[in-house]
Formats: C-alpha cells, structure tokens, sequence
C-alpha cells in the first residue's frame, strides 16, 4: 500500500464530515473539536467546508499545508 494512501486512511478517521442542510454546506472537522463545533463555540483545530465531502477535505487539508508553511 502507498504511504500516501495509509497516512490518508488515518487522518480520514479521526475526521468527522457534516452536512449543513439548511446552508447546502459540508464541514469537515476534527473529532476532538465535535463538542465545540455543534455549540457553535470556537474550534481548536480548522474546519474544511465545501459543497461536497471532498471539496471539504480538500479546504481541511490546504488549511493545514497553509499553516505548515508558516
């Protein structure tokens, strides 16, 4: 198996996915920010958003290559 695909397949499962259906939205977030997320309080970690699940991962993932460079 590639080493891209397994550190993907480990990421993905600490990521929840949730569809905004009032917003026509997706989000994608870490697990440990769940709690914060649906009170509406403020996120430890970034939050993808995207009209698909994967437009979502992708904002997710350049957020943190964007922060990584820094």
């Amino acid at each position: 198996m590639d080493i891209t695909k397994e550190k993907t397949k480990r990421e993905l499962y600490s990521l929840l996915f949730h569809y905004n259906y009032y917003m026509d939205i997706w989000s994608c977030f870490n697990n440990e920010d769940k709690v914060n997320y649906f009170n509406g309080t403020k996120s430890i970690n970034p939050i993808g958003r995207g009209s698909s699940v994967k437009k979502a991962y992708a904002d997710y993932t350049n957020y943190l290559k964007q922060k990584e460079d820094e």
